[in-house]
C-alpha cells in the first residue's frame, strides 16, 4: 500500500470507528461506565473546553497529510485521552471522542483537499499550454564571492532579503517567479496570470526589485535580462515537488541578456519586443544591434529612473 493510501486508510479507520462507536451507544457507556467509577460523577464541561476542543480539533487541517502527520494526530489523540481521564478524576469533563473525531475528521478533509488539488494541477496545467511570455532573468553578480567572505547564516539571510525582494516585485505585477537559481531566477509574465501587457509589467517589477535591492544594500548591483517570445509553459515536476516553468528560445535569449546587462554595467538589458511593446518609452535607450542565441537583435539598455534620481543625489 502506497504512502498516501495508508494515510487516507488511516484517518477513514478513526472516523468510521468513532462514527460506529457514536450510533451504537458505545460512547453513551463509556461515559455511564466513568461516571459509576468516579465519586461524586462528572459535572459540565468548563465553557473553555469546547472552544479548546474546537480549536485542536482543527490541527488535522494544517501541514501536509503524511504518515509522520497521521503519527503526530494519533499521539495528539492519545494526549487528549489522557488529560481527559486527568480533568475526569477532578470532577470535570472533556469530550474526548468528539475531539478524536474532529481531529480524524480536519485531516481526511484536508487529504482529500490535497489530493483534488494534484489532481487538478495535474489536468489543468501540466497539461502544458503555449504562448507569449515575457521572460526576466535575474542575477546578483559577484554575490558568491561576497559569500564567500562572509559568516554562511549572513549570506543566506542577505540571500534570502534579494529573493524576498525579487518575488514581492514580481507577484505586485502580476509575474511568477518560476525558479531559483543560485543567486538568480527566471520569472514569467503573461501566465498562468493573463497581463495586458507582460513586457510593460516585467518593466515594472525590474524597476521595484532593483529600488528594493538599493534599499537593502546599496552596493548590490543586480543585472536583468527581459525578452518575449513563444514559449511553451506549465507544471512540470513530481509529487514532492513542482515548479511551473516555460521552455524555448525566448528564456535562452533573456539569459544571455542578462549576461550582457552585467558585463556592461546595465542594470536591464532588454530587446526590441520589450522596447516595442511599450513604445520605446520610459527611457530605454538602444545600444545597437547584436547577435544573441544564435540571431541579430536590437537592444535597449534601461536604468529605471527612480535609480537615475538617486544616482544623481549622490554626493560628489
Amino acid at each position: 500500500m502506497a504512502p498516501r493510501q495508508r494515510v487516507l486508510a488511516a484517518f477513514a479507520l478513526v472516523l468510521a470507528a468513532g462514527f460506529m462507536a457514536h450510533s451504537t451507544g458505545l460512547t453513551l457507556a463509556a461515559d455511564q461506565a466513568v461516571r459509576s467509577i468516579l465519586p461524586g460523577g462528572l459535572i459540565e464541561p468548563p465553557a473553555w473546553v469546547a472552544f479548546a476542543a474546537a480549536l485542536l480539533a482543527l490541527g488535522g487541517w494544517f501541514g501536509r497529510t503524511s504518515q509522520g502527520k497521521t503519527a503526530l494526530l494519533g499521539a495528539a489523540a492519545v494526549a487528549v485521552a489522557g488529560i481527559g481521564f486527568l480533568m475526569a478524576r477532578r470532577g470535570d469533563f472533556l469530550p474526548v471522542g468528539s475531539i478524536v473525531l474532529g481531529l480524524a475528521f480536519s485531516g481526511l478533509a484536508r487529504f482529500a483537499y490535497d489530493l483534488l488539488s494534484y489532481a487538478w494541477r495535474t489536468d489543468a496545467t501540466r497539461a502544458g499550454a503555449r504562448g507569449p511570455l515575457c521572460v526576466m532573468v535575474f542575477d546578483v553578480p559577484g554575490f558568491v564571492q561576497r559569500a564567500e567572505t562572509m559568516p554562511p547564516e549572513q549570506a543566506i539571510a542577505l540571500l534570502n532579503e534579494c529573493f524576498g525582494a525579487l518575488t514581492a516585485a514580481v507577484h505586485k505585477h502580476g509575474g511568477t517567479v518560476s525558479r531559483l537559481l543560485g543567486a538568480g531566477a527566471v520569472a514569467l509574465f503573461g501566465a498562468p496570470q493573463a497581463l495586458d501587457c507582460p513586457e510593460k509589467s516585467a518593466l515594472e517589477a525590474a524597476q521595484d526589485v532593483l529600488e528594493a535591492l538599493r534599499a537593502i544594500d546599496p552596493k548590490i548591483e543586480a543585472s536583468i535580462g527581459l525578452h518575449a517570445g513563444e514559449l511553451a509553459f506549465g507544471q512540470v515536476g513530481g509529487r514532492r515537488r513542482q515548479d511551473y516553468t516555460a521552455v524555448g528560445q525566448a528564456v535562452t535569449v533573456a539569459a544571455q541578456l542578462q549576461g550582457l546587462a552585467r558585463d556592461t554595467g546595465d542594470p536591464v538589458l532588454c530587446s526590441a519586443a520589450i522596447a516595442d511593446a511599450v513604445g520605446r518609452a520610459g527611457g530605454l535607450r538602444s545600444v545597437g544591434e547584436k547577435a544573441v542565441a544564435g540571431q541579430a537583435l536590437e537592444l535597449f539598455a534601461w536604468t529605471p529612473p527612480v535609480l537615475s534620481l538617486q544616482n544623481e543625489l549622490k554626493p560628489a
